[in-house]
């Protein structure tokens, strides 16, 4: 695919960067999530990497990254470049291990973005950057693990934060009267549904244009303004009072949490 020229500048900057800090170019840098996807939205979405390494950074490595990670910040300030460093026993094997990643400029140490949603995002349409293409990699995937994270994500983390927006005169509730959190709402419950449903991955637009199809009418308008907002500018609304429109989110998101298949044998 034809990335988009901020993406290969962003990508080239990267691996430069990579050969700096560690003295020895990358054995693979593969991109996925939204630039995979087709839905890059410069300004909006980042660069999600995965960075395969013959072996582990050292702790002085990971420094030398991490000042990477600083500089490509700062020369990129409004596109993250989030991501983790792996190995091909890693990749094959699936995200079971800690292991050196970068998130908004910063470099750690932990289980960030080491998801089935990530590998499975890999096998399902990953972009080569450099080092053998994905197709010729193994990439471990399991469709059970996949789906038990994605309903937990559900269940946990977006059912919660619904809950949280609905208390009268929680900080929550004040923040989702924001467009962002409305597009960041519907279309990303709606991305774990379409999971949930097909096995596959989506885009935040892909979801919406699923929503379309498979929701009732009565929810179109709350996605549609969602996909508009994805789109970005400054599109006029579908609801005369943001209080409307967050309320309508909220519903939402009850709606396709309620509504998700679960893995079998999971009951609620």
């Amino acid at each position: 695919m034809d990335l988009p020229p901020l993406v290969t500048e962003i990508t080239q900057h990267l691996r430069s960067e990579v050969v700096t800090a560690l003295g020895r170019p990358p054995s693979a840098l593969y991109l996925y999530g939204s630039v995979a996807l087709d839905d890059f939205r410069p300004g909006t979405s980042d660069i999600d990497f995965v960075t395969i390494l013959d072996e582990a950074p050292s702790a002085a490595e990971t420094e030398a990254l991490a000042s990477a990670h600083r500089r490509l910040a700062g020369r990129f300030p409004e596109t993250h470049v989030d991501g983790i460093y792996s190995t091909a026993a890693e990749l094959a094997n699936g995200p079971y291990e800690t292991g050196v990643h970068a998130h908004e400029g910063v470099v750690g140490v932990g289980t960030f973005e080491r998801l089935w949603v990530t590998w499975h995002g890999l096998v399902q349409g990953g972009v080569t950057i450099a080092g053998p293409p994905l197709r010729s990699v193994t990439v471990g995937t399991n469709l059970a693990a996949l789906s038990a994270w994605v309903r937990g994500n559900l269940d946990g983390y977006w059912r919660e934060g619904c809950r949280a927006a609905s208390v009268p005169g929680s900080p929550e509730r004040d923040q989702a009267l924001k467009p962002e959190l409305t597009a960041w709402t519907v279309l990303g419950v709606t991305r774990l549904h379409y999971t949930l449903t097909t096995g596959h991955i989506t885009s935040k637009t892909g979801a919406g244009q699923y929503a379309l199809k498979v929701f009732d009418e009565r929810w179109h308008p709350i996605v549609e303004e969602a996909l508009a907002i994805r789109r970005g500018g400054d599109p006029p609304s579908r609801f005369a009072k943001a209080e409307t429109r967050r309320d309508e989110m909220l519903g939402f998101c009850d709606m396709v949490i309620a509504d998700a298949p679960r893995p079998p044998g999971e009951t609620t």
